[in-house]
């Protein structure tokens, strides 16, 4: 398996709504083992909507090659369903572009980009010496 080819890492992604809904932002912190995904995605949904309310859903889903798909069930009770997301990795490996399914309900397109790893590599470390100074 070509790293380039892991989902695994910190993404940042937005998907979008039928209708003239606004696109909703989430994060998503996946890792892969042997083509199989897994993972937490967190989102904030609108003000207007559920009071800003913020969400954790568990992920899990396969790549095979550039496909990738995974499922999103939330774990609260305010949002107690399950979406299927299916879409291509690009040849860098930084983003996944796709759709998004409830079966029998809603429909919309999703977009991921991967966080360079510079950067949550340096998070980590300074996060270490700030743990390390108190």
């Amino acid at each position: 398996m070509s790293e380039a080819l892991s989902v695994a890492g910190q993404w940042d992604g937005q998907f979008t709504y039928p209708r003239d809904y606004e696109p909703e932002f989430f994060q998503a912190a996946l890792f892969e083992a042997e083509s199989v995904i897994g993972g937490t995605i967190t989102e904030r949904a609108h003000a207007s909507t559920e009071d800003s309310a913020c969400f954790v859903a568990l992920v899990s889903g396969t790549r095979q090659g550039r496909h990738v798909q995974f499922r999103k069930t939330y774990q609260t009770d305010r949002r107690n369903h399950t979406v299927l997301y299916e879409g291509m990795l690009n040849e860098a490996g930084d983003e996944i572009e796709g759709t998004w399914i409830i079966m029998g309900s809603w429909q919309g397109a999703f977009l991921m980009v991967r966080r360079k790893r510079d950067a949550v590599s340096n998070t980590v470390k300074v996060s270490a010496q700030i743990d390390g100074d108190i």
